[in-house]
């Protein structure tokens, strides 16, 4: 895998055809019932087989403290406040509360979704991505080439949160975890700082996972499958699925299967609604 083509930001432009349907907004974005109703009819307009939430990249870093301009049907939401503004304040960054805010109602969405009988994705972002949100990225730069153990802090804190955030919700029954570190991939922040910093920090996430013996599945991103196996980290090993299958029926039939493969990547999560030119996805193996 030398190559992958990226389909695209994470954030979930609205259609038009959607946004005529009268789901109200900001609601879609930060209350359950309209995040469920909006999740259905992406699905619907997709045709998909998958139902994703969320539908931006701000919910954990408002978790941890971000202050978040909402949006609207137009514009999604967005960072307004960081929730660290120097080094000073790195150790006040606060734990997860699970039990309110966005956060919750993205959990309670997935909890409803489970109720029909639907297949739900999850998406989460990586520690760069979160700590680019939740403070200056001049800063957090700084940081890892400054002060390595006050950097590995808080990837630790942010790691640990993304873990319990995806813990939280395989107990709520979702069936994929779609996770990509689009800030963290080594094109973006260099071979140096990926090997010492962010390839670790995503294979901590990829072992934490493992861990746990849920049904669910761990999909990683294309950009960030292919900066783990160009570094060594990972072997992507094909494995086939029923053919005339869309990639998202793919993916639940591996699931499906009751075997040992839990964690897959290699192929765009964007693609759950299209039929491949091969029925195959990668399952990760761990080569550290």
């Amino acid at each position: 895998m030398k190559n992958f083509k990226c389909q695209g930001e994470d954030n979930e432009h609205i259609p038009q055809e959607i946004l005529e349907l009268g789901i109200p907004f900001p609601e879609a974005y930060s209350e359950k019932h309209s995040m469920v109703k909006l999740s259905k009819e992406f699905n619907k307009y997709k045709n998909d087989y998958i139902y994703f939430l969320p539908f931006c990249l701000t919910v954990l870093p408002e978790a941890f403290g971000a202050k978040i301009n909402l949006g609207d049907e137009k514009y999604l939401p967005r960072i307004k406040e960081y929730a660290v503004n120097s080094l000073e304040e790195i150790d006040d960054l606060k734990d997860i509360d699970f039990s309110r805010g966005r956060i919750s109602q993205v959990l309670d969405a997935i909890e409803e979704l489970k109720k029909e009988s639907k297949y739900v994705a999850l998406k989460v972002e990586g520690p760069f991505t979160v700590i680019t949100s939740i403070m200056d990225p001049r800063i957090f730069y700084k940081l890892l080439r400054k002060d390595k153990d006050k950097a590995l802090s808080i990837i630790d804190k942010v790691e640990k949160g993304i873990l319990d955030y995806i813990n939280k919700a395989m107990e709520r029954g979702v069936d994929i975890i779609s996770y990509g570190d689009s800030s963290g991939v080594e094109s973006i922040i260099g071979k140096k700082l990926y090997m010492d910093f962010s390839g670790n920090s995503t294979l901590n996430i990829i072992k934490g996972f493992g861990s746990k013996k849920y049904k669910g599945l761990l999909h990683l991103c294309g950009l960030t499958s292919l900066s783990l196996y160009n570094n060594e980290f990972i072997d992507l090993v094909p494995i086939d699925y029923d053919d005339g299958l869309t990639y998202g029926e793919g993916l639940i039939n591996i699931m499906e299967r009751g075997d040992s493969t839990r964690i897959l990547g290699g192929r765009c999560i964007k693609s759950t609604n299209k039929l491949l030119k091969e029925s195959v996805a990668y399952k990760v193996v761990l080569k550290i």
